[in-house]
């Protein structure tokens, strides 16, 4: 069930976005003095979105930050972030597009939202949150209420966000959707998982 709108998920992503870039202690490259970088990624993007319809839902936005460590994430509202050190440290337009590829996973899969949930769920306010979800599914007043309470605690999921805490099992699944997609545009999932495991032997990642 959809218990947000498309725009209370952008809002939730521009939060997010912010919070991320703050973290790295940087800001986006300017799009006008790189606007090769950023059309490249973007290009990627749609290409990928493009062969899988569900993906529609979301307008996919790309973004660079100016900064020298290796770091990739999204939001929801169909926000993708990575850093300038990032695209140094890659080997061929494939790894990119897997990269790429698994962020876009986790967003139309709504992970995002599903560990805000964990986040929103102590075991003292466990049952009554769980009745505000419920509620929601057919009362568009719970349903603004529930989105209340999560953003308002936003800074604290993103915190957990940052630090890479979603479960292996939907780690699994949005590296077979991302391998999915890639087989569909012709790249070669191979070149992805040899990127993955590369930046993770040599301790590059920031977050993931």
């Amino acid at each position: 069930p959809m218990l947000y709108s498309l725009n209370d998920e952008r809002e939730m992503g521009q939060v997010y976005v912010a919070q991320y870039i703050n973290a790295l202690g940087s800001k986006l490259l300017s799009p006008s003095t790189h606007p090769e970088v950023w059309d490249y990624c973007n290009t990627i993007c749609t290409a990928l979105k493009e062969q899988f319809k569900p993906l529609s839902r979301y307008d996919w936005r790309v973004a660079i930050v100016d900064s020298e460590e290796v770091s990739i994430s999204s939001a929801p509202g169909g926000f993708i972030v990575l850093t300038a050190g990032l695209l140094k440290e890659l080997k061929n337009e494939a790894e990119l597009a897997g990269l790429i590829a698994y962020e876009m996973a986790l967003v139309w899969r709504r992970i995002h939202i599903l560990v805000h949930y964990e986040v929103m769920t102590r075991p003292t306010n466990k049952k009554a949150f769980l009745r505000l979800i419920k509620d929601s599914l057919n009362d568009k007043k719970a349903n603004a209420a529930l989105f209340k309470s999560m953003k308002n605690k936003g800074p604290k999921a993103m915190d957990i966000l940052l630090r890479g805490h979603i479960g292996n099992m939907r780690h699994i699944e949005a590296d077979r959707i991302a391998c999915e997609l890639m087989v569909r545009v012709g790249y070669r999932p191979k070149e992805y998982q040899s990127a993955l495991k590369r930046l993770t032997v040599k301790g590059k990642w920031k977050f993931r």
